[in-house]
């Protein structure tokens, strides 16, 4: 039941003479009789429920008047409704036909008299306000069914008065504006899914993988009350649904061998597949079905082929397309449509932004660049931006972090740098942030672990670090956690690290890659970022 009680007016009265009665339509009323009290319960069972005290005066109880106005009539000239029961309280499952909601009046009073055996009628109650709401909802779960091909998304139970009669339903990629943006998936004035909707993903193609969604409520009134929608910022967490990332992919070191880490087990991953060539330092992004290798170095040559893996079926993949500059230590960052690589070296160093498109695979090239011309950098993925953090621009290190906005492919300059200047990183992404670990501080190989806050563009470092300093790794992320494999501190490393997403924890995994190896690049299978 949701009846918010407003408070009391001042007294009603009809007529009322020195005499102690008064007439209205022919009525006397007997002063006598006490004046009754009204109360409008808060009662769950009930879609409304008026009590009113206990009859007391002359006379014998026989019927209760019962008479409910809008707050704005203030002249009381047009009751809403108007009955006469033989009780003293009243409760209504719905409210009757006279009263169904078409005013359109939500805020409300109510009055009662008592009527005695003698035909006189006490005075009238003074007037309750209440108001007939229809509570907010709120996000109360979601979840992937088991073949992660659709999500099931619950809200609390309906409340309100009247009863439930529709729910609208939007979802947003993760950092959109409820306000402004358009939602990738709708169900508006659903007549089914009223507290329970299962959206499959097969309809979100295209999307990020990272939603966040909202829900009202409408009721059956002639003229429907309508819930303001659930807020989306009260569930950063919850209302988001992925797909399943299945496992990260790493490749290169010179090699055309691809190793990994299956994320469920966090067991290792050997697999056929192999790289067109055999080379150092390439490139990475993904979309949701394939991972792409960009670039690197190979003997005295530098490289521009992009090739890869497809996830369903873990064959190598080999687009006719290749990067618009030959290079090596190119960063990668991905769109759900586009994959960037930026900087690099290929005898200087680079500033070029290029990279493929994902349905067609394509070359692509934007106008935007990187701020400075360097190599090695990491990025990291937003879901809206992607991020290039440090890098090498001879002879300085670079605690730069910049990037490019996916919908319009412009340059952005956030004013947030590295805690310490360094090249070589591994760049993982939550939903939320992106980490940049690890990397070359020209003196020593780094442990430290920096993360950029997406909706912000802060920059934190964490306290925990990796277990062992490292450059030249890579990474890959699922749904709870991001990985650092390989990578060198002197010697080639063979061991993989986690940093946990909800308590920012690092700890080492029993898996291992098979093979040593530095010079890597990662990808991840399921999803983009």
């Amino acid at each position: 039941m949701s009846i918010k009680i407003i408070g009391l007016t001042n007294e009603f009265f009809v007529n009322s003479s020195s005499s102690g009665s008064s007439s209205s339509s022919g009525a006397t009323f007997d002063s006598n009789i006490d004046k009754p009290t009204v109360t409008v319960a808060d009662d769950p069972s009930y879609f409304v429920r008026f009590t009113t005290s206990a009859f007391s005066g002359n006379g014998t109880h026989i019927s209760t008047d019962y008479i409910v106005y809008a707050q704005s009539d203030l002249n009381r000239l047009n009751p809403l409704l108007n009955i006469t029961k033989t009780d003293e309280k009243i409760q209504y499952t719905a409210l009757p036909s006279d009263f169904d909601g078409s005013t359109g009046e939500t805020a409300l009073l109510v009055e009662a008299r008592h009527k005695s055996d003698l035909g006189a009628y006490s005075p009238w109650s003074s007037a309750v306000n209440f108001t007939l709401v229809v509570p907010t909802p709120t996000i109360d779960s979601i979840a992937n069914d088991s073949g992660n091909s659709q999500t099931v998304i619950t809200t609390s139970a309906y409340t309100g008065d009247g009863t439930h009669a529709e729910t609208d339903w939007e979802l947003f990629e993760y950092y959109d504006d409820v306000n402004s943006a358009t939602p990738v998936f709708t169900s508006y004035n659903d007549t089914s899914n009223l507290t329970s909707i299962t959206v499959a993903h097969s309809s979100l193609t295209g999307g990020s993988g990272r939603y966040k969604v909202r829900a009202r409520h409408r009721n059956n009134f002639a003229t429907p009350l309508v819930t303001s929608y659930s807020t989306p910022s009260n569930h950063l967490t919850d209302p988001i649904f992925t797909a399943e990332f299945v496992a990260g992919y790493f490749g290169g070191a010179g090699l055309r061998d691809i190793e990994g880490v299956v994320f469920a087990s966090e067991t290792s991953l050997s697999i056929s597949t192999i790289l067109s060539s055999g080379r150092n330092y390439p490139g990475s992004a993904n979309s949701a079905e394939k991972g792409y290798f960009a670039g690197g170095h190979s003997g005295s040559a530098y490289q521009g082929v992009i090739d890869g893996i497809q996830f369903s079926d873990e064959t190598a993949i080999s687009p006719s397309i290749s990067l618009s500059l030959a290079r090596q230590r190119t960063a990668g960052v991905n769109s759900t449509t586009k994959g960037y690589f930026g900087g690099g070296h290929n005898g200087a160093n680079r500033d070029t932004i290029d990279g493929i498109q994902f349905s067609n695979e394509t070359e692509i090239n934007p106008s935007a660049t990187l701020s400075v011309a360097r190599y090695s950098p990491a990025g990291v993925n937003s879901g809206v931006k992607g991020y290039f953090g440090g890098g090498y621009d001879s002879p300085s290190r670079i605690d730069i972090i910049d990037g490019i906005q996916f919908s319009n492919e412009t340059e952005i300059n956030p004013s947030a740098t590295l805690s310490v200047a360094r090249y070589e990183m591994v760049g993982v992404s939550s939903a939320e942030k992106g980490y940049f670990a690890g990397g070359n501080g020209g003196s020593s190989y780094s442990s430290i672990i920096n993360d950029l806050e997406f909706a912000s563009e802060a920059l934190l470092s964490l306290s925990a670090t990796l277990l062992t300093a490292r450059s030249r790794g890579a990474g890959a992320n699922s749904n709870l956690a991001g990985y650092f494999a390989g990578g060198s501190n002197g010697s080639y490393l063979n061991t993989m690290e986690r940093v946990d997403f909800e308590n920012e924890a690092v700890s080492e995994l029993t898996a291992t890659l098979a093979t040593a190896m530095s010079f890597i690049a990662g990808v991840q299978s399921g999803g983009i970022l």
